[in-house]
């Protein structure tokens, strides 16, 4: 098993069979973020190139513990326009991050299930096209 959330570092530490991946903004809220197995803490402004590059670097990990299942929260707070995330994607790079981890969990036959979370874009139509692309990178891939 493999949940691919942030907020699940402190309910899972104990659990040897959870691998908790988590790529944020260093400086985002919880001020205080307890450990993952896996944290990949990005400066301020960190926009698409660097992100996308850091999530390649990163996610193989993900693999290499050979998960049954990911859960991926998909959050949309590392957009240019969030007020909270302090980070600078554009809807592209969020794409490309979400084919990333997608295609790369469709590839091995890992199942996921997938959350949204962050959106506090301003303004807010902007988290809601993040949450559509999402969902549309999904639906692409499993061409429902």
């Amino acid at each position: 098993m493999h949940a691919f959330l942030h907020g699940s570092a402190a309910i899972f530490a104990a659990n040897a069979s959870v691998f908790v991946f988590s790529m944020h903004g260093e400086k985002n809220f919880p001020f205080h973020k307890f450990p993952a197995d896996l944290d990949v803490a990005l400066p301020d402004g960190t926009g698409d190139e660097d992100y996308l590059r850091a999530l390649a670097d990163h996610l193989p990990a993900v693999f290499e513990f050979r998960p049954d299942l990911i859960l991926y929260q998909a959050g949309v707070d590392p957009l240019a326009e969030d007020k909270l995330g302090r980070l600078s994607l554009t809807h592209s790079g969020l794409i490309q991050r979400d084919q990333a981890v997608l295609y790369a969990c469709k590839g091995r036959g890992i199942p996921v299930s997938m959350a949204i979370g962050g959106g506090y874009a301003d303004p807010i139509e902007a988290s809601v096209t993040a949450y559509s692309n999402t969902y549309r990178v999904a639906k692409k891939l499993h061409r429902f």
